[in-house]
């Protein structure tokens, strides 16, 4: 990844050297060690890293020491079981990566085309096959050690922009959606009492 691509700053044109891993450090550091002081018991996620995007060298492995739990988003490039299964070892890359850190996935969604949102097309075509995908992701993730849950992007649906929703702008739930994922949390929920 060209690092001017990750952060827009021109200064950091080499995201190998040791300026930026030690800068990364030392950001990681201020700002667990300012939280720290004024609360010892609070928990640090860390910076939300972008998955799709990427992330320079170093970046990962510099917050590590100072954070709790890896923050990562991640919106899955297609819907077939190959899509799912690099979702999670992108995600466990950065486990790893972290020094074997948790991961909470800071978000998460889908869409597919709505009458709000008719030109939002994907292979999803319609909002059951949205609570499916959501399950398949609520499976894939739960059955991961290192994954503490994940956050839906989205409660209500934008006009003419994203459509990842749950409910439309009319305040109208999609109700196949939202039903495949119930029976998802549940079963999440249901693994954990196991």
């Amino acid at each position: 990844m060209n690092i001017q691509d990750w952060n827009g700053n021109p200064d950091y044109v080499d995201p190998h050297s040791t300026f930026f891993k030690d800068w990364c450090a030392y950001l990681a550091r201020t700002i667990s060690f300012a939280i720290k002081d004024v609360d010892p018991n609070h928990l640090i996620l860390g910076d939300r890293i972008n998955g799709n995007r990427g992330h320079p060298d170093g970046v990962v492995q510099a917050a590590a020491e100072f954070i709790e739990i890896l923050f990562v988003q991640y919106f899955h490039a297609g819907y077939e079981q190959e899509d799912y299964q690099r979702m999670v070892t992108d995600l466990q890359g950065w486990s790893n990566e972290a020094g074997g850190k948790p991961v909470l996935v800071a978000d998460i969604a889908n869409w597919c085309s709505t009458n709000h949102n008719p030109n939002r097309a994907s292979a999803l075509g319609d909002q059951r096959a949205r609570g499916s995908d959501y399950a398949q992701v609520a499976e894939k993730l739960m059955a991961q050690g290192w994954c503490l849950g994940w956050h839906w992007c989205g409660y209500i649906e934008n006009i003419g922009a994203r459509g990842w929703g749950i409910i439309s702008p009319l305040d109208e739930e999609y109700t196949d959606m939202i039903a495949e994922m119930r029976r998802a949390n549940v079963a999440a929920q249901q693994s954990l009492l196991l």
